[in-house]
């Protein structure tokens, strides 16, 4: 039987899968496993667009690791999970997928995406109107930002995780991530941010997990979550955490500060209801400013667990401030402070000095300073009963006393 080449490609259209040694295979070389007939594993295949159509019953599809640069409507299927990781996406046509209305879990890290290929002028995400979206990962794109009123569109209301991790953002703008009302786990690690501030985080009132690691916070402003559980702000540069800072935290149990340049901690610096802490690789001054740490029995089992390495004086440098004793925690005053108020003293001595030195010498210029000249007597006088003595330089008197001795 002969087939034309039209007739071919009839058939190739119609039978799209052909079975080999027990795995199912399409014409792009996308694999079914036997035991997960779910799943259509179309990674490493080197596609450069979408499959055409998806056979019924697939829930999984994944397409990780091709060429992919563009995303355009896609039609209407069973998928749940769609895996589009590792491509080349650097655009996203507007409600590419609003059509798979059961799709919960969407990766699109490590592609191209900037911020301003996926938002337009009013600040809404332009990837679709999502119907039941739980999860969202754009981790390793290089947005660069994310502006207020990003996520404002209907489609994320039931967004539980989003990972903005590996996306070089140098800041997020007030509101931000408003609307994402249901949002548990929220992944910032591994940006630039610099200070992390409760007016991007206003709207997450059931936000249980922050991850902040590895960017350059310096600054901890208040943060008002009321739902917060566990915050990991490692490997940043935080150089303090006032009492207000952490302190409208009363649902955290786990905070995880390594690897900044903390110095000091207050009993203020912790929630109320803070069970666990992690403090390791900081920069403590072991002084008296510490000293609240070891007379309370405690804070000393609360920080079992820690490193706290001292780093100044230098003679309990290298030791865990948890084995000192209270007494041992003292603050002197420093040496340039005491050259400071030497210096001082020294310079208001030699200026004073200076100026009797001056005042001395400039006395016959002065009518308060001049020495009295010529020959003076005193002339003892009598008046109304009241003996009186006066200074006299008249002539007479002078050569009258001389005459009289």
């Amino acid at each position: 039987m002969k087939l034309s080449l039209n007739g071919v490609k009839q058939l190739l259209k119609v039978f799209v899968f052909v079975t080999f040694c027990g795995n199912t295979l399409t014409l792009h070389g996308c694999k079914t496993p036997e035991s997960r007939p779910e799943v259509l594993n179309c990674s490493f295949g080197n596609l450069t667009s979408y499959p055409n159509s998806v056979p019924q019953g697939i829930t999984v599809l994944d397409l990780s690791h091709n060429a992919l640069r563009n995303v355009v409507i896609l039609n209407k299927t069973d998928v749940t999970h769609l895996n589009l990781s590792h491509n080349l996406i650097q655009r996203i046509e507007h409600n590419a997928f609003t059509a798979l209305r059961n799709l919960v879990n969407l990766d699109l890290s490590f592609n191209l995406l900037k911020a301003s290929d996926i938002a337009n002028e009013t600040y809404r995400f332009e990837l679709s109107e999502f119907h039941a979206l739980r999860w969202l990962s754009f981790r390793g794109n290089p947005l660069g930002l994310v502006s207020r009123m990003t996520f404002t569109q209907y489609g994320y209301l039931q967004l539980t995780e989003l990972d903005l991790s590996y996306c070089g953002i140098t800041s997020l703008e007030e509101m931000a991530l408003s609307n994402l009302v249901k949002l548990r786990k929220l992944y910032l690690q591994y940006n630039n941010l610099r200070v992390l501030s409760g007016d991007s985080f206003s709207t997450l009132g059931e936000l249980e997990e922050l991850h902040v690691e590895h960017n350059k916070i310096r600054t901890v402003s208040s943060l008002t979550f009321m739902s917060l559980r566990a915050l990991y702000l490692n490997f940043n540069n935080i150089d303090r955490l006032d009492g207000s800072a952490l302190s409208h935290l009363v649902t955290l149990e786990r905070l995880e500060v390594d690897h900044n340049n903390l110095k000091y901690l207050t009993p203020d610096s912790f929630p109320r209801d803070l069970q666990s802490a992690s403090l390791d690789g900081n920069l403590w001054k072991c002084d008296c400013n510490m000293k609240w740490l070891l007379v309370n029995a405690k804070w000393i089992e609360f920080l079992k667990n820690n490193s706290l390495v001292c780093t100044f004086p230098s003679r309990f440098r290298g030791e865990n401030i948890l084995s000192l004793a209270a007494d041992d925690l003292v603050c002197m005053t420093s040496a340039i402070g005491i050259l400071t108020a030497v210096l001082l003293i020294l310079t208001i001595m030699v200026l004073v000095a200076l100026a009797t030195t001056v005042l001395y010498r400039k006395r016959g210029c002065l009518p308060c300073l001049k020495s009295p000249s010529g020959q003076y007597v005193a002339v003892y006088t009598q008046e109304h009963d009241e003996p009186r003595v006066a200074i006299s330089d008249q002539k007479a008197l002078v050569k009258e006393v001389e005459i009289y001795a």
